[in-house]
């Protein structure tokens, strides 16, 4: 039995993918959004497509559901993950090299 707020398609689309796999453990995409865009993680949460509670969780507190609405705007987390990228990288002590 599926998680009952799993979004109907994803549950069927899984379902699809482990019936009659001889293999004991099933490889299956766990996220058909990220692969291919990073930023499309929010948008799937909202559309109760996370695979697994933990993805779904911050959707349950006024809070954290706030972060995850913002997230979906494009340039909004486009710019949070840059500035962290390079606050990673100063933090690893790489430093930009003009072309």
């Amino acid at each position: 039995m599926p998680d009952p707020p799993l979004d109907f398609h994803v549950a069927r689309k899984l379902r699809g993918a482990c019936a009659g796999v001889d293999n004991t453990e099933p490889t299956v995409v766990m996220d058909r959004f990220t692969p291919s865009r990073l930023d499309y993680y929010y948008m799937g949460l909202l559309q109760n497509k996370g695979l697994f509670t933990s993805d779904q969780t911050p959707l349950n507190n006024a809070f954290t559901r706030q972060h995850v609405i913002a997230n979906t705007g494009y340039m909004f987390w486009r710019k949070k993950f840059v500035t962290e990228m390079i606050q990673d990288g100063r933090s690893r002590g790489y430093k930009r090299t003009e072309p």
